[in-house]
């Protein structure tokens, strides 16, 4: 009951973050200081399914010790998105590499990186422009929804989010 109570509210966030396409300035989250690993490890209770179902194991290594200032369901709702199509893009039985380590500039530690790996097919040059695109998918049941609501979830906290691939790896 606890994770379908927690699946509301991350869906609940991710229709308020629709809204806020057409709306952005009358909508903000309240941010407070968290444990990423802990996000990171209640995130994968709620894909855990969806990674048994298709074979997938998920090693973790989170070193990340600095705390991170953040909207929990916002973050958990990034990390699905993450986590989900790190699935899709592996074929058949696999695996995720999810790490957590804290960012340093200069010596001076600014916060926390976290990094989804998986070793899927890849994605082509010419479509790694676009991922970040709302609408923009390559998946015949996907909403290109995902990957353009975490980017502007991150980049409202500040952050930044990258991909780097090579189509075949």
């Amino acid at each position: 009951i606890e994770i379908i109570i927690q699946q509301v509210y991350r869906i609940r966030a991710l229709v308020n973050n629709l809204l806020q396409y057409s709306r952005p300035g009358e909508y903000t989250q309240s941010l407070s200081p968290l444990n990423i690993n802990q996000v990171l490890d209640d995130t994968l209770l709620l894909v855990r399914h969806t990674l048994e179902k298709q074979n997938l194991k998920v090693t973790l290594s989170l070193q990340a010790k600095c705390s991170a200032e953040g909207n929990v369901q916002q973050l958990q709702q990034v990390f699905v998105n993450l986590v989900i199509n790190a699935a899709n893009a592996t074929q058949g039985a696999g695996d995720i590499l999810i790490r957590s380590h804290d960012w340093y500039d200069n010596h001076e530690l600014k916060g926390v990186v976290v990094d989804v790996e998986d070793y899927g097919r890849g994605i082509a040059e010419e479509v790694l422009p676009h991922i970040f695109d709302p609408f923009f998918t390559t998946r015949d049941n996907g909403t290109g929804l995902g990957l353009s609501v975490s980017y502007g979830i991150i980049r409202r906290y500040g952050g930044d989010i990258q991909v780097q691939s090579e189509q075949g790896q």
